[in-house]
């Protein structure tokens, strides 16, 4: 039997929800209309990928309803959830006006490696990622987490090559030494 989640579960998600919502809709306010956007910025192709994962994770969370997780996972996404909204406020705090949704570089800014971005070179996108294996245990069933992840990962992917070229093409050296000493992602990993 699939667990159903309490009123007070569900209420607790919905206000994440509207943090989250709140949090990104202010920093995508943000604008540096001094850097000039880089072409192909990966945003629509990240986009689609979140999509596509959230359509499958709740399809599959539907249609595969012996996957289903019990409360305690439901709760360790909801936990899960809360550091990754932790992590990405800290992100843009970090990097302050340089955050921006739309990869933009210009060669008067500075390379942030403070905050977070002492560990690794893209945290607010590990803040998502592990957002997204958080709202797959939310929804939960297992095989929701695996749906969203991998489809975003996918996006993500091609995001972060994007920002990193166009970091490389605009910052140069500065960025190829930042980079060599920290992962993407994951410190040690990638």
């Amino acid at each position: 039997m699939q667990y159903q989640p309490s009123a007070q579960f569900r209420a607790l998600v919905a206000a994440t929800a509207l943090v989250w919502l709140v949090a990104e809709a202010r920093q995508g306010r943000r604008r540096r209309p001094e850097a000039p956007a880089a072409a192909h910025g990966g945003t629509g192709v990240l986009r689609a990928a979140a999509l596509a994962g959230f359509a499958a994770a709740y399809a599959l969370a539907l249609g595969v309803p012996g996957a289903g997780t019990g409360r305690g996972w439901a709760w360790a996404g909801l936990a899960l959830w809360w550091c990754a909204l932790a992590l990405r406020g800290w992100s843009f705090h970090a990097l302050g006006r340089y955050f921006t949704f739309t990869v933009r570089t210009s060669p008067d800014q500075p390379v942030i490696d403070t905050g977070p971005y002492r560990y690794v070179r893209h945290p607010g996108y590990t803040a998502l990622l592990l957002a997204v294996v958080a709202l797959g245990l939310v929804i939960g069933n297992w095989l929701s987490p695996l749906a969203l992840t991998a489809a975003f990962t996918a996006g993500l992917v091609h995001r972060i090559r994007v920002e990193e070229q166009a970091l490389l093409h605009t910052l140069g050296e500065r960025y190829r030494s930042y980079a060599r000493g920290r992962k993407r992602l994951v410190p040690g990993l990638w």
